[in-house]
C-alpha cells in the first residue's frame, strides 16, 4: 500500500512521544501539572482527550496493558483530573460526573493506536473517500500481518475496551476511525501477495524458478 495523506499522531501539549516504563504515574505527573496550572475549571472533553492522547502516548504498542487493564488504568487517571477541577466549582451543578467507562471516542482512540487501524481508497486516483474501506491489522491469528476489513472483528475488538457499547457508539466509533485513520490505497499489482511476514513478489520468485531449471 501506498500512502496518500497518512498522520502522524502528535503528542499532546507538553508530553513526550515515546513508551513510558511507569505509563499511569508519568501521565498523572503530566496531566496533573497541566492541568492544575490554569485556575479555570475545566470542560470534561477537555479533560478525556487530553489525558487520553498523553496516556496513549506514554504505552508500548509493541506491548500494550491487556484492555481490562487499559481501561482501570485511564478511567483512574480521567477521574483523578476530575475530582481535582471538581474542588475548583462554585456550585454543585458544576462539579464533573466521574466517567464508568471509556467512550466512543477513547476506544477509537485506542484502535488507531494500539490495533493500527486504517482507512484504504480502492486506487490513488483521489477516489472519494466515502468509498473507502476501514481495515484493522491482525496480529494475530492464522491471519498475522494482514488487515482485515471486517466490522465484526473491529467491534469484537472495540467491546474488549468497553463491553456496553451499543451499535449506536460503535457507529460513532467508526465515524471517529474514517475521521482520524491514516489512509492508504488498496495494491493493484497482480504479483504482489501479502504474507503473515512481509510481501510475498510471486513474479520475482516465478523467474527464479524458471532460472534454476
Amino acid at each position: 500500500m501506498t500512502p496518500l495523506d497518512a498522520r502522524t499522531p502528535v503528542p499532546a501539549d507538553g508530553s513526550n512521544a515515546g513508551p513510558s516504563t511507569n505509563p499511569v504515574a508519568d501521565a498523572l505527573t503530566r496531566v496533573m501539572g497541566y492541568f492544575s496550572s490554569r485556575s479555570d475549571m475545566a470542560p470534561q472533553n477537555e479533560i478525556v482527550t487530553y489525558v487520553t492522547a498523553v496516556y496513549l502516548d506514554l504505552l508500548d504498542p509493541a506491548d500494550p496493558p491487556t484492555p481490562r487493564v487499559l481501561e482501570k488504568e485511564l478511567l483512574a487517571i480521567v477521574g483523578g483530573v476530575c475530582k481535582t477541577e471538581n474542588a475548583k466549582a462554585t456550585t454543585a451543578t458544576e462539579k464533573l460526573p466521574l466517567a464508568k467507562c471509556l467512550t466512543y471516542w477513547q476506544v477509537a482512540q485506542i484502535l488507531l493506536r494500539l490495533h493500527r487501524v486504517i482507512r484504504i481508497a480502492p486506487n490513488a486516483k483521489g477516489t472519494d473517500r466515502e468509498y473507502d474501506l476501514l481495515a484493522m491489522y491482525q496480529a494475530t491469528g492464522p491471519a498475522r500481518g494482514t488487515y482485515t476489513t471486517s466490522e465484526d472483528d473491529i467491534r469484537t475488538t472495540a467491546r474488549m475496551y468497553n463491553t456496553q457499547l451499543t451499535l449506536k457508539e460503535f457507529a460513532e466509533v467508526l465515524a471517529v476511525l474514517r475521521e482520524d485513520s491514516p489512509r492508504t490505497h488498496q495494491c493493484s499489482h497482480r504479483d504482489l501477495i501479502a504474507v503473515n511476514n512481509g510481501v510475498f513478489h510471486y513474479g520475482r520468485e516465478a523467474c527464479a524458478r524458471a532460472a534454476a531449471s
